[in-house]
């Protein structure tokens, strides 16, 4: 295996579980009706609040990208605006799937340098691979994630 070989999210998630990031979006939804009215600054924070206190150690988000995941999600659902604050909106960062495939497969960029370019965290790049079905690379998977997905592809070569 090659550091630059594809891994398929069906695999991650067969031996890991979904993304970090995906673990905000139950709060979104489940806080969506009561932050209508809230400033962006103010629904972030109520959500990133709830997901914090909630999961406590158990969160597997970092904070940073847990913030930049939770604001895209909240401004893609058009829960909150961005514009005319700072940097403005996380939505069109958002290179769009192609482009993603491109720069990350193409190109070779990797998930930090996508990040730096974007103006974004890397789990929001990586929330957006995830979104668009674009594989990571192994580079991208830690020894241990690789070991699972190693486990789960033995499993699923045992069983045929």
């Amino acid at each position: 295996m090659s550091e630059l070989d594809p891994v398929p999210w069906e695999e991650i998630e067969a031996a890991t579980g979904p993304p970090t990031a995906t673990e905000v979006e139950s709060y979104i939804e489940d806080l969506r009706d009561e932050i209508t009215e809230e400033s962006a600054f103010e629904a972030v924070k109520a959500v990133y609040d709830e997901w914090k206190t909630d999961l406590g150690d158990d969160r597997t988000l970092s904070d940073q990208g847990a913030a930049f995941v939770i604001t895209y999600l909240l401004e893609r659902e058009r829960i909150i605006d961005l514009r005319g604050l700072g940097q403005g909106s996380l939505v069109k960062r958002h290179p769009g799937a192609d482009e993603l495939r491109e720069r990350f497969w193409e190109q070779e960029q990797t998930l930090w340098w996508l990040a730096v370019e974007l103006g974004v965290h890397h789990s929001l790049v990586t929330f957006w691979l995830w979104e668009a079905d674009i594989p990571l690379a192994e580079r991208n998977l830690g020894p241990e994630t690789m070991e699972k997905v190693e486990a789960h592809r033995r499993r699923e070569e045992d069983s045929e």
